[in-house]
């Protein structure tokens, strides 16, 4: 998919995008706990031996769980804000009520046919 492009390969005005993806940060906090550490079988010279040089062919080798950690946590916190004012400009506005006078000699009673 697309998740497996490296980052550097993007456009630069493009690049701002995956940081303020959730699904990257999520994408990435799960590459970096099943990847760290592994040792893998190879039968071509451009497989990936280690883990770590898995995750380096997808830039995430710098990282750590909580640098992914952060980056949802901004996520959230944002669209949480964004949310919170969206909703407080947008409330609903509704007419005064006037109180009622109380004049119980005006009263008009229905005639009797």
């Amino acid at each position: 998919g697309g998740y497996y492009l490296n980052e550097m390969s993007v456009p630069k005005f493009l690049r701002f995008l995956p940081e303020i993806s959730i699904i990257r940060w999520t994408f990435e906090s799960f590459c970096l706990n099943e990847f760290r550490g592994l040792e893998f079988e190879t039968k071509k010279a451009w497989d990936a031996k280690t883990g770590e040089a898995f995750l380096d062919r997808l830039s995430f080798s710098n990282d750590t769980a909580e640098t992914c950690f952060m980056g949802q946590l901004r996520f959230l916190l944002c669209n949480y804000l964004i949310a919170y004012n969206v909703l407080r400009l947008k409330k609903q506005k509704f007419a005064e009520i006037e109180q009622a006078q109380r004049n119980s000699d005006k009263i008009a009673l229905p005639k009797k046919l």
